[in-house]
């Protein structure tokens, strides 16, 4: 068995980052493709039913396959966000235009959430909400869990302090739980040996070694091997000089080593996981608790548990509809070079609609003295365009709560890129990048290595040309992600556009082509549509994907829109749209916000953090 931990090299093709989703109780995990298979804790101790029942410990299961689960409160069950998002014919999770940010789910009344403890229970899912770019689901059940015999008053608290959300988490140890592979794969070429699976709970000590984004990572113990707790499962810490035991985060995904030679995919021939991590509940907790509605204040409650597994006990509430808030992080950069970061946050949808601003706070410095441009690239990744038209790439690891930390070092990742030659330069998604020609000409092109900006100025495909006299009678142009761009013309009429094959688009064919070239360029676009009027009014213009786009007026005022049809073009927009929600943008040389987009890193665990 080799693991190739010394060839970074190698990373893209030996070692991936691998979904933590679970197989059907007791299958040995061969032949089974990524969305059907468990991954859990090769080493580690077995855990009883009764440790299972003091920590809430669940199965989450449909036809098309499970994960694991664990109790908020006797109604409410959390896992990960990816076991319950609906795929494509590719394996790609398909987003929900009835909830922005969203992708679609599986059908809810599909989903068996069961305890092997308290005598056995099974329970059916009749709510799910999901909180992306958090790999995070909330789970109402259609009656509660019994737990230590009582059908009331569960409360599983959750870690709300500083760690690991903020800050350098260091010698935090964590206790992990999983229940899928208990030996890796082995061996070499003909004699190699699958992986195996035997369903059985286990349990084992960690320490957080880093946090990057939404995620907290965590590395081997001894002889433990992590292979990701078995996705949605959870992790606990302990607080206090009580000791108490709270909820930490749900486990998203694992770094792999697999057997040379052998598939790449799923937990067949993974040979070591060397890191996990997971998807920290802080963030988004708030949210979480508005659905579930608050809790009273109640005299100390009895303790079910004795030690450090205990759970809280406190009343049942009626439960809350609300919808969830939405989060935006946006950017603004001052002429004196400072970057600074915002959080925008929406409560309420529709007329009811209130916006929120969390402090400001500066994440960087230098960043206007020799930039022509600075735009959002991906992800968590930012492209910086110098005046001699070097393209940097940058990494704000803290870009979630607005710390000043980078990845370090800076990338430089292309040369050329001047604001002088090209009108327009529009980063898509999944590392495509748009420029507009001073001649009109839209020019595709698309940075491979735009998740950790590797691999210097080579590691591009070659631009093509797509389109034309996209500059004729326009004001600007904005991408709006997902293929979808958005024009101003000189009246102030808004155009949509979608390029829809633009993650491989066809060039714009010669006129010699046949017409079979002609007609697949035609049909990789949309017929452009009117969305709105009086858009002339706005210098800068940026989307943050899915429809939500903000504009700066002259005066500096901050304008808020949410296009319900972007992806088809219709022109329907959220009730209470084009609203004010701040002043003073006009002291930004460049703003832009982090996208919400189809692309894996924001939507899908296998690939949301990059560890370098």
């Amino acid at each position: 068995m080799k693991l190739f931990r010394n060839r970074p090299s190698s990373r893209l093709t030996l070692w991936g980052a691998v979904m933590a989703l679970a197989l059907v109780a007791g299958v040995v995990a061969a032949q089974e493709p990524i969305g059907k298979v468990q991954q859990g804790l090769v080493g580690g101790e077995l855990v009883t039913e009764k440790t299972q029942e003091a920590y809430g410990l669940l199965s989450l299961e449909d036809p098309s396959g499970g994960c694991s689960a664990s109790l908020l409160r006797n109604g409410w069950a959390i896992s990960a966000a990816h076991c319950v998002d609906a795929k494509d014919g590719n394996g790609n999770a398909m987003r929900d235009p009835a909830r922005p940010g969203q992708n679609i789910l599986r059908p809810v009344g599909g989903f068996e959430i069961s305890a092997a403890w308290g005598g056995g229970q099974l329970k059916h899912a009749t709510r799910i909400e999901t909180f992306w770019p958090s790999d995070i689901a909330l789970i109402q059940l259609d009656s509660p869990m019994q737990v230590n015999g009582q059908a009331t008053g569960y409360v599983r608290e959750v870690f709300l302090d500083q760690f690991p959300y903020f800050g350098t988490p260091t010698n935090v140890e964590m206790t992990v739980f999983g229940r899928g592979i208990n030996q890796f794969a082995t061996g070499k070429g003909a004699a190699a040996k699958p992986s195996t699976s035997d369903n059985k709970y286990r349990m084992g000590k960690v320490r957080v070694s880093k946090e990057a984004g939404p995620l907290y990572w965590y590395p081997t113990n001894g002889n433990l091997m992590i292979a990701g707790g078995d996705s949605g499962g959870s992790t606990f810490t302990t607080v206090g000089t009580s000791r108490k035991t709270v909820l930490v985060g749900v486990h998203a995904l694992t770094l792999s080593y697999y057997v040379p030679g052998k598939p790449t995919k799923g937990w067949t021939w993974v040979s070591s996981t060397p890191e996990a991590a997971d998807a920290i509940i802080k963030p988004v907790w708030p949210q979480i608790e508005k659905i579930m509605g608050p809790l009273p204040t109640v005299p100390t409650p009895p303790e079910p548990f004795t030690g450090r597994h205990s759970a809280t006990f406190e009343t049942t509430v009626p439960f809350s509809t609300a919808a969830a808030d939405r989060h935006f992080i946006l950017y603004g950069v001052k002429e004196n070079g400072d970057l600074v970061w915002h959080r925008h946050l929406v409560k309420g949808t529709g007329a009811t609609a209130k916006h929120v601003w969390n402090p400001t706070k500066i994440v960087g410095n230098g960043w206007k003295g020799g930039f022509q441009a600075v735009l959002p690239a991906g992800l968590l990744a930012m492209y910086a365009i110098q005046d001699d038209g070097t393209m940097q790439w940058h990494w704000h690891t803290g870009s979630t709560e607005g710390s000043y930390r980078w990845r370090e070092p800076m990338q430089v990742v292309g040369k050329g890129w001047s604001t002088t030659s090209s009108w327009k330069i529009m980063p898509m998604d999944h590392g495509v990048v748009y420029t507009i020609g001073q001649d009109g000409y839209p020019c595709w092109q698309k940075h491979l290595n735009y998740k950790d900006g590797t691999g210097g100025t080579s590691l591009w495909m070659a631009p093509r040309n797509v389109g034309w006299g996209w500059k004729e009678g326009y004001k600007t142009v904005f991408a709006g992600g997902d293929g979808v761009f958005y024009a101003v013309r000189n009246d102030g009429v808004l155009m949509w556009h979608k390029h829809k094959s633009y993650l491989n688009p066809p060039s714009v064919p010669a006129n010699n082509a046949s017409n079979a070239d002609k007609l697949k360029w035609q049909n990789s676009w949309d017929e452009a549509k009117i969305v709105g009027y009086g858009w002339d009014d706005m210098p800068q213009i940026f989307a943050a994907g899915d429809g939500y786009i903000y504009g700066i007026r002259r005066n500096g005022d901050l304008m808020w829109f949410h296009h319900l049809g972007w992806e088809a073009g219709t022109p329907t927009w959220e009730v209470n749209t084009g609203v004010k929600i701040a002043s003073g943008w006009d002291s930004y040389a460049f703003a832009f916000a982090r996208q919400t987009t189809s692309d894996l890193g924001s939507n899908n665990p296998e690939v949301d953090i990059v560890v370098k």
